[in-house]
């Protein structure tokens, strides 16, 4: 859209897709809690499940028509989106005593997500791709390899405690995202846009 000044302003109508960039890596999860409570509307089952989806997905559409729209606005409903994937772990976590091939697909989507974000991106960190302000990357190669590596050993664990322990999944993701998150800032911050 062009504004009265000329200048070019908003952005497409899908931008607010970017609500499953701002959930990762939790994604998949959110998928199974949309599902889960479009399963709850279908059956017409009472559920306060419903509320959730609600606060996620109206607002979203009805900005979906404003002229103005940037993905930034969405940010206020990452609250509503957590409660739907807690929706879509809970859901999953009832199955685990004996999951079936759908919800092992769930777990290795998951898992695959948060080695993603714990092996590549800091691998990602020491190549030009993701550059410091200087023009240097992000980390040297030495520091990329170190995160790299205790980004393995946490999902690698999570992955092992989750076979004993169902709660392991979201225990280990917490403590992989906090570590991931402090390197991806270290990085960030010698960025341009940091």
């Amino acid at each position: 859209f062009r504004g009265a000044t000329g200048r070019e302003f908003g952005t497409p109508v899908l931008t607010y897709l970017g609500m499953i960039y701002y959930v990762v890596p939790w994604t998949v999860f959110l998928v199974v809690g949309l599902i889960q409570i479009g399963r709850q509307i279908i059956r017409r089952e009472k559920s306060n499940d419903l509320l959730a989806l609600l606060l996620l997905v109206v607002p979203l559409i009805v900005m979906a028509f404003a002229r103005d729209r940037q993905d930034r606005y969405a940010l206020p409903m990452i609250p509503a989106a957590a409660i739907v994937i807690a929706i879509g772990v809970r859901e999953y976590l009832l199955e685990w005593v004996s999951p079936d091939r759908i919800n092992r697909i769930i777990a290795a989507l998951h898992w695959l997500t948060l080695a993603g974000i714990a092996i590549v991106v800091p691998m990602l960190g020491t190549t030009p791709l993701l550059k410091q302000e200087n023009g240097q990357p992000w980390f040297t190669t030495r520091f990329g390899a170190i995160e790299a590596s205790l980004g393995a050993a946490l999902v690698l664990a999570g992955i092992l405690l989750h076979r004993r322990r169902p709660g392991a999944l979201v225990a280990m993701t917490f403590v992989t995202m906090l570590v991931m998150q402090s390197v991806l800032f270290k990085g960030y911050c010698s960025s341009p846009s940091g």
